[in-house]
Order: structure tokens, then sequence, then C-alpha cells
């Protein structure tokens, strides 16, 4: 049996039956092979492990480079770790986790049984990552539209008051509308190089940015790179269909615009920025845009042009962020990892940079 077979055996009997992975090799191999700092090429950063020849659990890691205000470490995010519960005494978990000692581990999109076992282990448990929302006043029966497919119950003046406080004025994207491909060679050191001093998280640089999303096998990726002064600012988004299930099957209700990425230069650059985010949900029709970030600086330069925080809203958390099919579940997110240095907080100011698109959390369904 070949390896990609051996792991499709592995995810459909312990995680997850005809789970994407199992669906799509592309994917699977994008993820677990492809990554440039994952430098084994000859094998997956997917591990199984076996007793008296049976499968019995399973880690795959997306590696990444962890940065710490300049200070670099090998970091991994836990995609599926998981131990059939016949065999959890059989030290069949932490077997698992040896094969990739060698990183910083992070575990991304977790319940609250997961983090109270990360809990135990000594983890930092991080609550839900802030959700930036921004809807136009003119979709406001889109939005309460959007709020039934998911069982909020709204009512018609609190969707008036949460579209309210969105307000976009300006619609100028700037001059030199540039891709992440066009500033291939220029990108580390007059974009990243000014973040990474400066925040905490996965390494933005263009190895990273180039195979996160130029060559993501499934999802079509937009990004815009705008100069201001020697500096570069970058935004990334791609368009979310939103479907519910009819009779067995997906059935488009809407767009949304998710906001990936967000590095803006200075004040000036974000609005030019956030420009092209408002211009994009205009161009597709879309409901409007969301962004996940724990980062207090570059959140409060999209507040300043309209976005708001979901946790302002009184429905806000009820919100699904889960749309193929639309869900119930809400949009919170909450995390575990293992880091010896400061990690994010509920309402304390933060200055990681993590969003939406880090682990597999923007991913196909």
């Amino acid at each position: 049996m070949g390896e990609y077979a051996l792991a499709v055996r592995a995810i459909d009997d312990l995680w997850q039956r005809n789970h994407v992975y199992c669906r799509d090799v592309d994917l699977f191999n994008w993820t677990f092979n492809t990554n440039p700092n994952w430098v084994l090429k000859d094998s997956f950063s997917f591990a199984i492990a076996e007793y008296e020849r049976k499968i019995v659990g399973i880690l795959g890691i997306i590696p990444f480079l962890l940065n710490n205000r300049g200070a670099k470490q090998p970091g991994c995010w836990l995609v599926n770790w998981i131990v059939d519960g016949t065999y959890r005494k059989t030290g069949a978990g932490l077997s698992l986790f040896r094969w990739f000692k060698d990183f910083t581990p992070v575990s991304f999109g977790i319940n609250d049984t997961i983090a109270r076992l990360y809990a135990a282990m000594k983890w930092s448990i991080v609550e839900n990552i802030p959700r930036l929302l921004f809807i136009p006043a003119h979709n406001l029966a889109r939005l309460g539209h959007l709020c039934d497919l998911c069982g909020a119950n709204v009512s018609a003046e609190n969707l008036s008051k949460a579209t309210s406080k969105m307000t976009f004025t300006g619609r100028d994207i700037g001059a030199g509308n540039l891709s992440l491909n066009d500033v291939h060679g220029d990108w580390d050191n007059k974009g990243w190089r000014f973040f990474e001093s400066v925040t905490r998280g996965c390494e933005r640089n263009f190895s990273y940015l180039n195979w996160r999303y130029q060559l993501h096998p499934t999802f079509d990726y937009k990004s815009m790179v705008l100069p201001d002064g020697e500096k570069l600012g970058l935004v990334v988004w791609r368009v979310e269909t939103l479907r519910k299930r009819v009779a067995g099957e997906f059935v488009p209700v809407d767009k949304l615009i998710r906001v990936v990425e967000f590095l803006p230069a200075s004040p000036a650059n974000a609005k030019s920025l956030a420009g092209a985010v408002f211009r994009s949900i205009e161009k597709e029709d879309a409901i409007g845009a969301d962004f996940y970030s724990f980062n207090s600086e570059i959140n409060d330069l999209l507040v300043a042009e309209g976005f708001v925080d979901v946790a302002m809203l009184e429905f806000g958390n009820e919100l699904p962020s889960r749309f193929q099919p639309i869900d119930n579940n809400g949009g919170r997110i909450k995390s575990g990892l293992r880091v010896d240095f400061d990690t994010p907080q509920t309402g304390q100011r933060s200055d990681w940079y993590w969003t939406r698109s880090d682990s597999d959390q923007d991913r196909p369904n």
C-alpha cells in the first residue's frame, strides 16, 4: 500500500471518514509535503502509529518558522493528532509527538475537551481569536438572512445597529497596484522586514506566502501590494461562497470576502489596502468581509476603516465561520500552544500576528 493510501485509510478510520484530505491528493501533498519549511521532500509531515500491526494513531503537522520579534525557531501546527481510545495508554500518542520533537507545537482550532488535555500537559490555552467583520448597510437584509440560516435569533433593530457601526467612506486604493508575484524579490526586505521585529507568529517571508497562497491547489487567493515610501503593505483575500444544504445538495446563497493577510506599512497604507477589500466586496457583490487576527495594532487600523469586532455585537459570536455548508456553531476559534514567551490573552493587547489562514483553518471542506 502506498503512503498516501495508508494515510487515507488512517484518516478514514481514526479522524473523519471521507475527509477532504482523503478526497484530494493534491491538497494532501500541498499540506504535508510541498511546504518550504518541510525539508524531507521524500516523505510527508504525517506520522502513523501502529500497535501489533494495527493503525492506532496519526499526527499530521504543517511546519513553519516561528518568529518572536525577530528571533526564529522551528514551529509546527498540529493538524490532526489522535489515538484510538483503546490504545491511549500504550504511549502511541507521545511516540507520534516525538517524531516532531524539534518543532514548537501550536494547535489552532480546538474544542473544550482537547483544551483540557493540553492544559493538563502545561500548554497555554488561547481563547477565541478576534474576528473583525464589515457588512455594508445596504446588505442589512442579506445579513438577516444569514442569521436565519445559522439559527441566530436577531431582531431587525440589532441588525440595523450592527451595520450602522460599519461605515467606510473612502474608495481610493492608491497607485502602483501590485500582486505578490510582482514583488517576489522585494517583499522580504521592503515588507516583512518591518513586521518581523514587532510581531510574533508565523514567519511571513515570500517563500511562505508564495506557497500558502499562490501555489494553493484549490483556492484562488487574490493579493495586492501597495508601496508606502520605501516600504510595502500587503492584503490577501479570497471569495468564499456561502452554501446551505438542501436535500443532500449544497446550494449557493451568498458570498463573503475572507481576508487572510493584512499587513499595512502605515495608517495611510491601511486605508488604501482596506479600500481594495471594499472594492472587492462591490465587484463580487459579496455580503461583506471578515478577518481573524490577534494583532491589536493592525486590528485597530481596520476598525478605523469601518470593521467591527464581532465580540462587540450582540449576535457576533453566533455568526458562522464555516460555510460549506453554513453551520450553527458560531465563529469562535480556540487554540493551544507550548512556547516560552507571552501568548495572546483575551482582553489584552497583543503583538501576535496570527490569522485564519494559519494551520489548515482556511481550507476546503
